[in-house]
């Protein structure tokens, strides 16, 4: 589960309308976990993911996040809603960067053997690879507006181009040639209409124009030295295609830049070491992500100003080139279609577990109710705590409430031959293989939830359990999740 923290905001003027909030999905990597920032309260809920998350993306339904693991590595498949995991999907090789195709049905993860993996987001499995050329290295990927590019920065140890693949036919399509010989690739945009991609690399100033329509490079943007040698990073357009946002490593700025002209209006200082930056859906904020002290830096756009600074709840805060979506809010899930059989296995599910709640009940509470007897007159806790063992520990075959357990599972399977996890919508388990895994689930939940209702019903119910011997086994009596 999710812990939650409030953190803090060093300055902000104004605060995003609560309905319209989107989030902010941050890779937390000191920790293992994602962040999910409320981009209104800036409140954040993580979860606990692969090994080393180093970078997300987001899906533009607000239905799911992903995370990249360096250590793993995997990819961590998030409910967006619950900032809960769905699932871990392994891969052959170390990740780089992780983006989600326009209408969700796909994302691409370039891996450091030189191919893209493609993971069905439907399935949650990796469908096919897209081999980039050998011994490349690439540090980001964006896809396009209408889900039929994406374009990612490589450096295969001599050159420096920029890859096209296409997302339709999961394909290589070409590679744009950019002049940054001997230079690290590292960020990515490409414009709303499609029509311009812009790319940085490691050691140069400046910021490379491609035409997307002819897969050229079209120019390159010289940004201010005013303040030091920028070392460009992360980037984001506008709607329009008219500002790009470019971050200043070295020297912890964020620089504005009109793309009709090709200059640099201003820059702002942000907090240091700014790798990625991305826009708010309504475009009126720039959040920029802060690896240096762990922050994101507020920026108004109408403005050009920095309104605010959020601290993160990591030290090394990291995220994808795009990694703000909209909030859950907007698209609330649409229920399931369930057939005949499931709902009859449906049905039979809620019965048992109602029924084996209240005999689980009662059997804990005849229990509880012979040990305050016995404590009372004087008789102590032997007789009592054995006999609470024999109705209650779940390592005894034949204790009470394993045979109340296997009765309500017996009644359900009966009710749900042949019918799979997936055609009840995962319930309890998303990552039960067998109808028998969520029935397991279910049961356990309903022990769970007895206990937790015994510990608010009776005084003294961890002492209790603590003298019977049965603390460890229902740890929900002595309040511990």
């Amino acid at each position: 589960m999710g812990w939650r923290l409030v953190v803090s905001i060093a300055v902000l003027l104004q605060a995003l309308p609560a309905a319209a909030a989107p989030f902010a999905w941050l890779a937390h990597q000191s920790v293992d976990r994602a962040g999910r920032m409320d981009l209104a309260t800036h409140e954040t809920v993580s979860v606990t993911v692969g090994s080393q998350p180093l970078s997300t993306a987001a899906s533009l339904d607000g239905l799911r996040a992903y995370t990249i693991n360096y250590g793993d590595p995997s990819v961590s498949v998030i409910d967006a809603q619950t900032v809960s995991v769905i699932t871990t999907v392994p891969l052959p090789s170390i990740p780089a960067a992780i983006a989600v195709r326009a209408d969700g049905a796909k994302a691409y993860v370039p891996l450091f053997d030189g191919t893209v993996a493609v993971l069905n987001t439907a399935t949650n499995t990796v469908t096919s690879f897209i081999p980039l050329g050998s011994f490349i290295s690439t540090g980001a990927i964006v896809t396009n507006g209408a889900g039929t590019r994406a374009y990612i920065p490589k450096y295969d140890g001599s050159v420096t181009s920029v890859a096209v693949l296409d997302t339709v036919t999961d394909s290589f399509t070409a590679d744009v040639f950019i002049d940054a010989t001997g230079s690290f690739p590292l960020g990515v945009a490409v414009s709303a209409d499609g029509t311009r991609a812009y790319a940085t690399a490691f050691g140069s100033d400046l910021v490379y124009v491609i035409d997307a329509t002819t897969n050229l490079q079209a120019g390159t943007i010289t940004l201010s030295g005013a303040f030091g040698s920028p070392q460009p990073v992360g980037l984001a357009l506008n709607a329009s295609g008219t500002r790009l946002y470019v971050t200043e490593q070295a020297i912890g700025r964020l620089a504005i830049v009109d793309t009709t002209t090709s200059t640099e209006l201003t820059s702002v200082a942000v907090g240091s070491s700014p790798f990625t930056v991305d826009l708010t859906p309504d475009g009126s904020r720039a959040y920029v992500v802060n690896g240096g002290d762990s922050s994101l830096s507020i920026v108004d756009t109408a403005s050009s100003s920095v309104i605010g600074t959020v601290l993160t709840v990591d030290e090394f805060p990291s995220s994808g080139e795009r990694f703000i979506a909209p909030g859950a809010n907007t698209a609330p899930p649409v229920p399931p279609v369930l057939s005949a059989a499931a709902l009859a296995c449906q049905k039979r599910i809620g019965i048992s577990f109602k029924r084996f709640g209240a005999k689980a009940h009662v059997t804990f509470a005849s229990c509880f109710g012979r040990m305050l007897a016995d404590v009372a007159s004087g008789a102590g806790t032997v007789a009592a705590g054995a006999a609470c063992r024999r109705d209650l520990d779940p390592a005894a075959a034949d204790a009470k409430i394993n045979r109340l357990r296997e009765a309500a599972r017996a009644q359900i399977l009966g009710d749900c031959t042949g019918v799979t996890p997936s055609a009840l919508a995962l319930p309890c388990d998303p990552a039960a293989a067998t109808i028998a895994d969520t029935v397991s689930c279910v049961l356990d939940a309903q022990v769970a939830h007895v206990a937790a209702a015994l510990a608010d019903e009776y005084a003294g119910a961890c002492g209790i359990a603590t003298a019977a011997g049965l603390e460890e086994a229902y740890p929900r009596l002595c309040g511990t999740p």
